[in-house]
C-alpha cells in the first residue's frame, strides 16, 4: 500500500469546529421538522391526546374534553387519569339552586288589571 492511504488525515480546531456547527443546525433542522402544524412537538401532542381522551373517558363531552385539557398538568398517565376524574367531577351539573322562570304556565302582565 502507498503512503498517501496510510496517512492519517488530521483536523485543526477550526475545521473540527466548523463539522459539529454542521451537525448542530442539521439537528435543529431535523426537530423543526418533528414539529407539527399547531408547533406542538409529537410528545407534547402526545399528552394533549392522552388528556382529552381521559377526561371524555370521564364524563366530559367531547367538545369540551380540548378546553379543560390544559388544566390537567402532568405527564404521568395514572395522574392525567386521576386529575381527569377530578375535573370531571367538578364540571358536572349541580342541581339549580333556584326556579326556572320559563315553566310558569301563566304569563305575568304587570300593566293589565
Amino acid at each position: 500500500m502507498s503512503e498517501e492511504m496510510q496517512e492519517e488525515r488530521l483536523f485543526t480546531q477550526e475545521e473540527v469546529d466548523k463539522i459539529i456547527q454542521k451537525r448542530i443546525a442539521r439537528e435543529k433542522k431535523k426537530n423543526e421538522r418533528e414539529r407539527d402544524e399547531n408547533g406542538l412537538s409529537y410528545k407534547e401532542r402526545y399528552y394533549s391526546v392522552l388528556k382529552q381522551k381521559s377526561l371524555i373517558d370521564a364524563g366530559v363531552p367531547i367538545d369540551q374534553a380540548e378546553r379543560y385539557a390544559k388544566y390537567i398538568n402532568s405527564e404521568d398517565q395514572a395522574e392525567i387519569e386521576q386529575q381527569a376524574l377530578e375535573l370531571a367531577e367538578d364540571l358536572q351539573e349541580k342541581p339549580k339552586a333556584y326556579a326556572d322562570p320559563s315553566q310558569r304556565k301563566s304569563v305575568w302582565r304587570p300593566f293589565s288589571r
